[in-house]
């Protein structure tokens, strides 16, 4: 499932959504810097066979959920206004 939503985040959507209690459960931990971790180096290994070497990925902590997004897809409120 972890991959699954990597592919989203990389490869299709630019996004993807994971809650808290999936990484506990996952990685049968807390999540604590070493999950972010292995979350960067995975986007990272998968971000490097595609187009996109540099992905930079913002994170929302929401409710017990966390948005990853490719922040080089994120506009702004202003530029849509403009």
């Amino acid at each position: 499932m972890l991959e699954s939503r990597i592919d989203e985040l990389v490869l299709t959507k630019g996004w993807t959504t994971i809650r808290a209690e999936e990484l506990r459960l996952w990685y049968e931990q807390k999540v604590t810097k070493g999950v972010w971790r292995d979350i960067q180096n995975r986007v990272d290994t998968l971000s490097e066979e595609t187009e996109n070497p540099k992905l930079k990925v913002g994170v929302y902590d929401y409710d017990g959920n966390f948005l990853l997004v490719d922040l080089s897809e994120i506009g702004t409120l202003s530029d849509l206004a403009k």
